[in-house]
């Protein structure tokens, strides 16, 4: 998701350059939702809402696909040692950012995001 939204990102401000007069024709949307203001779930919305956040677990999603690209046929007794802690630990990020973000965001704000409800059913 962090690769897809970046690429768009970058494309919307590339054809925004290319026509001045688009950013005019575009209408403006009010916020519909507030950021909270102060306190820890502040501080954890700062944190998940920061680009570093989605580059830490987009780094994560890389690392689990090559743990999982390890799998073999028959695999040895370390193979499936190491299968089953990445598989703990992989989870618990993965889980912490769910958890994360929902408390920071509120499940009706997190959910309205397509990556964020295919994050929670994966």
């Amino acid at each position: 998701g962090v690769f897809v939204d970046c690429y768009l990102a970058a494309s919307a401000e590339m054809d925004a350059s290319a026509d001045p007069d688009l950013k005019e024709k575009r209408p403006k949307v009010k916020r519909v939702f507030n950021d909270p203001t102060h306190g820890l779930k502040k501080m954890v919305f700062d944190v998940v809402e920061h680009q570093k956040f989605d580059m830490f677990i987009a780094f994560f999603i890389v690392t689990n696909v090559i743990s999982m690209a390890f799998d073999s046929f028959k695999p040895s007794e370390w193979q499936q040692d190491f299968d089953l802690v990445a598989n703990y630990f992989f989870s618990l990020i993965f889980g912490w950012e769910c958890v994360a973000k929902m408390y920071s965001l509120n499940s009706r704000r997190y959910f309205t995001s397509g990556w964020n409800k295919f994050d929670f059913f994966i």
